[in-house]
């Protein structure tokens, strides 16, 4: 009899503990009152998760209401006292929507509703390349944004976001990936399409780029700038190959027109000595108005043709012609062993012009300063062997670096055969001289296919009046110009840019 009365006991234990915590379970955690009416009080919302700028739709279907009471955070309206308010949320975040109910017999109860809006999904992507022979594969990057980090490969676990390609001719079906690389098999110009899905809401964003990826025949290849050369009697145009022999009439592929629409002839078309990349197009300085910006372009594809055979993709460059002189910026790092900065004004605004990796500065002769605008002080900077130099060129708060015109350099006292400048940024427009006038001493050197490194293929003679200079293919970018060399022995260099 005992165990059964404890046995009865226990029995009636876990019925009160089941009973308490299924009356816990009726009430709502997010109500703040003590008093809820469970039969009276319903309060409902279509949905509490959404995306930025999407509805949610409330209601109030409680019993023997009379009124109620709305707030919503971050909502728009930010109140209400309709039954059935429909509200739009604009901002990512988490919210609180708050309701009052009062009903006929004058009591109240009071709800809070939390509300997710997830940034919006806004689907975007690159391809790399966009123009390439046919039976070679695209790269394409997705860029969607709102959906967080995008695993470079989607594995099995990643299923809240469906990413969604599409290639009419080329993908029979949709490709399900973050990054896919595709192949396209033929010739032609294809639509790209990336659909990507948030499940947890539905939320829908597509990017489509129309005749995005284009394939040939026969490979092809890009340029990569054009400028014009210091002087103005010629742009240089850059391509990532070597040119092969330059067609007879490869100046009436091209076109140089002013902004009014005005034409400007390209009297003939060249290779530099300094490099088979570049073609050397020249032009009539007297036919061009300076400051006066100009568009050199190449629109028929499958005319214009390099040494591989490579088909060159059309382009369209927009040039500025500077004059056939420009403004150069008179420098002199005397002070600080070379290394202080030293303010110049270039057409009324002001630079700052820093260098570092200087050893020492020295007066030169100022005759023999390529970029000398006049008879003012200058000095020599040196550097050491197998050393960097580097340059900053930082506007004032009336200028921006768009406001340079060119940025160019020298280098003296240059390494033996052999010896390699390595520049942070394509150089193009290179002259070799020799102060003293002996053709004998001139040096001679060439450019790499990128332009980033000029190799010295004759050395001249080591001395001051021995020089190598050029101008930048694309102007300074904010980090500044880096130069390093390998030569055995220390050199200078002088750095200072033009106005536009």
């Amino acid at each position: 009899m005992k165990l059964s009365l404890v046995s009865n006991l226990g029995k009636l234990f876990l019925f009160c503990l089941a009973s308490m915590a299924l009356f816990t379970a009726c009430e709502p955690e997010d109500d703040d009152f003590f008093d809820f009416r469970p039969v009276d009080f319903f309060i409902d919302a279509d949905n509490v998760i959404i995306d930025a700028g999407q509805s949610i739709t409330y209601e109030d279907k409680s019993n023997n209401a009379t009124s109620r009471e709305w707030t919503f955070e971050g909502g728009s309206p930010a109140t209400s006292t309709d039954v059935s308010p429909s509200v739009t949320y604009a901002e990512e975040g988490t919210f609180l929507t708050f309701v009052t109910t009062t009903f006929a017999d004058g009591s109240t109860q009071r709800r809070r509703l939390q509300v997710l809006v997830n940034p919006p999904v806004v689907a975007n992507f690159s391809a790399n390349p966009t123009a390439l022979q046919r039976g070679n594969a695209v790269q394409f990057s997705n860029l969607t944004e709102g959906v967080g980090a995008i695993p470079a490969v989607l594995g099995a676990a990643d299923t809240a976001i469906i990413h969604a390609w599409f290639i009419p001719g080329v993908t029979a079906d949709t490709v399900f990936a973050s990054n896919p690389s595709i192949v396209f098999p033929e010739t032609g110009l294809y639509d790209v399409s990336l659909t990507v899905t948030r499940r947890s809401t539905g939320f829908v964003s597509t990017e489509t780029k129309t005749e995005y990826i284009q394939t040939f025949d026969d490979p092809v290849t890009q340029s990569r700038s054009a400028r014009f050369n210091r002087d103005g009697s010629a742009i240089f145009l850059a391509l990532n190959e070597p040119t092969g022999a330059i067609a007879a009439d490869l100046t009436s592929r091209l076109s140089l027109s002013a902004a009014g629409g005005s034409t400007v002839a390209i009297t003939s078309a060249e290779k530099p000595a300094w490099s088979d990349n570049v073609i050397q197009l020249n032009v009539d300085p007297s036919a061009m108005t300076a400051g006066t910006d100009y568009t050199l372009s190449f629109s028929e594809t499958g005319t214009f043709t390099v040494g591989s055979g490579s088909v060159v993709l059309p382009f369209s460059y927009g040039v500025t012609f500077l004059g056939e002189s420009q403004d150069w910026a008179l420098l002199n790092f005397a002070s600080g062993g070379g290394n202080d900065p030293v303010m110049a004004t270039l057409n009324g605004k002001s630079f700052t012009f820093d260098q570092d990796g200087v050893t020492f500065a020295a007066d030169a002769n100022v005759n023999l300063f390529i970029f000398n605008p006049g008879m003012g002080p200058l000095t020599q900077t040196y550097h050491n062997n197998a050393s960097t130099y580097s340059m900053l060129i930082t506007p004032g708060a009336d200028a921006a670096l768009s406001d340079i015109g060119d940025v160019g350099f020298e280098l003296g006292w240059l390494g033996p055969n052999g010896t390699q400048y390595t520049f942070s940024q394509p150089v193009t427009d290179l002259r070799f001289v020799n102060g003293f006038g002996n053709p004998d001493f001139v040096p001679e050197g060439t450019l790499s296919d990128d332009g980033k490194t000029l190799t010295i293929t004759k050395q001249g003679n080591r001395n001051q009046a021995v020089r190598i200079s050029g101008i930048l293919e694309d102007g300074i970018s904010a980090t500044g110009l880096m130069i390093s060399h390998n030569a055995p022995e220390g050199g200078t260099v002088y750095v200072t840019a033009s106005g536009r």
